[in-house]
């Protein structure tokens, strides 16, 4: 029988060792799991990818840390059993599958059309009201003229939102019909639908338009209160009936808040009911941009949620993976551009304006370095977050850090001790409720 001092042991080809301050964490990409361990398994990893023998590698990791070969074994196999390693006894290693960093190609266009909205939302984004004077806007020309340029950089996909686009219905559809003409493949327009008309339907089902339609409770006193609108909830829902009627292809969109969080199933079931597909709707605990910073719209059980207070993230896959060592998961092939033609990364990030289509081309600030700063912004350019082992599976909402290079404030991990700091201590010592970016700041 062969003595496993002597064998050697290495990853499997998907497998990827990520290196904390700490910790470590391997990233198996065939199944998107992601396994943490600790400081003595990951000094262990580090000898043996050297190609050093199981009995070798316990000689050098013991020095350091009180760990018996028994467990280092145990710790070899139960790592084999997982199918994240193999144990050989030959010389040649292994060779881990080399992922190259992608090309980015602008993917996602958001054009928000106006600030304008014929509600109040109190959590909007972008803080748009009925009656708001925006003296710069982009004319039509320069709307399509940005379509056009955007298609030229390989953009496919485009969101008209606002504000509500349908206050510039004219204009709207002048840039549907552009971008259906230039060859786009998914066009959506975001919107509140208590603008939209019969008539308006026919044109949207034409043009193969989807929309994404906003709704905050099952009852008109829940939603209305969140839209500081009587009656819109009865308009929204009589054009979702006559959405399903047409099969208009739309999705649901809930931003949930102190003030609906406790309806939120009911208003679920009841689109059920209606016939919106479960698939088709998403709730988004409400995000800390425009009026959304506002304190009094999140409880403590929201921010709890809301917090990254424990080791639970999605599949890590190899796209995703891929996609976070390249740049920022959001940044790196999407563009906002404004009414006022102003550019940004994002449609909630606007501390950081890229610069404005009045003067340049959308190629030269796409190309710009501003631009490249914060494509290729990943987790290992922010503080903190860099020496974090999760880095590479981790969603990174740039709204939900006080500035640009910062950890997001609702991360309660500390990869410097690989713990993660208990959310009910933190409340106790006086931490902020609702932690997060503000507009400006």
């Amino acid at each position: 029988m062969k003595n496993i001092a002597e064998a050697k042991f290495n990853l499997m080809p998907y497998c990827y060792l990520v290196k904390g301050a700490k910790r470590a964490a391997i990233y198996n990409l065939e199944d998107g799991d992601v396994y943490s361990i600790n400081e003595e398994s990951r000094e262990l990893l580090e000898e043996l990818n050297k190609g050093i023998s199981i009995g070798d590698s316990f000689n050098r990791v013991s020095r350091h840390f009180p760990v018996s070969m028994e467990e280092i074994i145990e710790f070899v196999q139960e790592l084999v059993k997982e199918s994240l390693g193999t144990i050989h006894y030959g010389e040649k290693m292994i060779s881990i599958n080399q992922i190259p960093k992608l090309e980015p190609t602008l993917s996602f266009l958001w054009l928000e059309l106006t600030q304008l909205c014929n509600l109040r939302c109190l959590h909007c984004y972008a803080e748009s009201a009925p009656n708001l004077s925006n003296p710069i806007k982009i004319r039509e020309s320069g709307w399509i003229r940005v379509i056009k340029e955007a298609h030229n950089l390989g953009c496919r996909k485009i969101q008209f939102i606002g504000g509500e686009p349908f206050m510039v219905k004219k204009l709207l559809f002048t840039l549907i019909q552009e971008a259906r003409d230039i060859g786009y493949k998914f066009i959506e327009v975001y919107t509140n639908a208590t603008l939209i008309k019969e008539q308006d339907l026919e044109f949207l089902r034409n043009n193969q338009v989807k929309l994404a339609v906003s709704i905050y409770g099952s009852i008109p006193l829940i939603h209305d209160i969140i839209t500081q609108k009587q009656g819109s909830f009865v308009k929204t829902i009589d054009i979702i009936r006559k959405l399903i009627e047409k099969e208009i292809p739309f999705r649901i969109g809930i931003v949930e808040m102190k003030q609906n969080s406790a309806f939120i199933k009911s208003t679920i079931t009841y689109l059920n009911e209606l016939g919106v597909l479960k698939k088709n709707i998403k709730v988004d605990i409400v995000r800390s941009s425009g009026r959304g910073c506002n304190k009094n719209l999140m409880d403590p059980k929201l921010v709890y949620r809301q917090s990254k207070h424990k080791a639970s993230f999605l599949k890590c896959s190899s796209s995703k993976f891929q996609k976070a060592i390249s740049g920022h998961n959001c940044f790196f092939d999407k563009l906002c551009v404004s009414e006022n033609g102003d550019v940004f990364p994002c449609i909630m990030e606007k501390r950081v304006v890229l610069g404005n289509i009045s003067y340049s081309t959308l190629a030269e600030i796409y190309n710009s370095d501003k631009a490249k700063q914060t494509r290729f912004l990943t987790k290992d350019k922010i503080e903190i977050c860099q020496d974090c082992e999760y880095r590479y599976c981790c969603f990174d909402c740039r709204v939900m850090a006080k500035s640009l290079y910062a950890k997001p404030s609702n991360c309660f991990y500390n990869p410097y001790t690989g713990e993660w700091r208990d959310y009910n201590k933190y409340k106790i010592e006086g931490g902020d409720e609702y932690v997060g970016a503000k507009k400006g700041n």
